[in-house]
């Protein structure tokens, strides 16, 4: 019989699941400027819209698979969509990352790498070559230097061009990509699915070992697709947290009761960024907002400042990988 890295945790089934705005206020609102300030990523001031949709497990045996759809549409919003890939990401060779157009092999081969290229060239336009049109930009946090590493493709017309290094792709970390609107294109449709074996299975990450000589940290947390973590509190304390009053009482997770940490995420259709933020008060942790679902094929943008000394992260507290 057949096993799959589905995950049932919260979302109760297999069935598709739209994202789709939560509960937000005023608080969990971060402006255009601040995105920008944050991620330093080159964003437009073009007004775009992106819809997300992610669809029910597409697994195999010891697979784990998502469907996504992203879609560009026209409008006064960021778009941004923090994605974890699966824990052993597989990308076939077709990127010659030497071109201007590293997903253009009319002329060439590919380069025999599989780096950032590889992947946005699968992702973009669904690996079709004729709907990759526009921009198509994906960036992370390099766990060595915490510093952000973005790489940009376009192409309009008969003008293409690359920006940025071409990263190699690192397994255990999350990845913002972007699909700006252009209306000289109009709006743009990237469909595509991102697999790989179950086994070796993310075991988690040692986040106080993270760029100790910065002063603050920043990071793309890895979430699997199977893990039986529900929301960005139990990425914090655990999956036995209790609450009052605004205070958490928090015995796991990556909180030490020590520091101030920020943790965000992007919901498209709202669109506003979400954070659930956490800092130590007299022995406590002290919740000011409230948390945020997590979502399959996700990562959570995390934001640790002087002060804060986090235990390891491990994304499956239970320790089952592959049910």
């Amino acid at each position: 019989m057949n096993s799959t890295c589905s995950r049932h945790h919260r979302l109760g089934s297999d069935h598709d699941l739209v994202i789709r705005p939560s509960g937000s206020s005023r608080s969990h609102v971060m402006t255009h400027a601040s995105l920008v300030q944050l991620l330093r990523l080159s964003l437009s001031r073009a007004a775009v819209a992106l819809t997300i949709l992610v669809f029910g497990t597409s697994a195999h045996a010891q697979v784990q698979s998502r469907d996504f759809v992203l879609q560009s549409l026209p409008g006064e919003h960021a778009n941004l969509y923090f994605i974890s890939l699966p824990d052993v990401p597989s990308f076939e060779d077709r990127a010659n990352s030497s071109q201007d157009d590293p997903c253009d092999l009319s002329a060439t081969t590919p380069d025999g790498v599989i780096n950032v290229d590889d992947a946005i060239c699968a992702m973009w336009g669904g690996g079709e070559r004729e709907a990759q049109v526009g921009t198509f930009q994906v960036a992370t946090v390099d766990p060595e230097t915490c510093r952000w590493m973005e790489r940009k493709l376009v192409r309009i017309g008969s003008l293409a061009y690359r920006s940025g290094p071409a990263f190699d792709l690192i397994a255990g970390i999350g990845y913002a990509v972007q699909v700006p609107y252009d209306p000289r294109i109009g709006v743009t449709e990237h469909r595509f699915t991102l697999s790989g074996p179950c086994e070796p299975g993310f075991t988690g990450r040692d986040l106080g070992a993270l760029c100790p000589d910065a002063a603050a940290i920043t990071t793309l947390l890895h979430v699997p697709y199977d893990t039986t973590l529900d929301d960005s509190v139990d990425i914090y304390c655990g999956l036995d947290w209790d609450v009052g009053g605004g205070v958490v009482d928090c015995d796991d997770g990556i909180y030490e009761l020590a520091g101030h940490y920020i943790m965000q995420r992007y919901v498209n259709a709202i669109p506003a960024f979400q954070y659930s933020n956490i800092t130590g008060f007299a022995g406590d942790a002290l919740l000011p907002q409230p948390p945020f679902d997590l979502s399959p094929g996700e990562s959570a943008l995390l934001t640790l400042e002087p002060g804060a000394s986090p235990r390891f992260y491990a994304s499956r507290p239970d320790g089952i990988v592959c049910p």
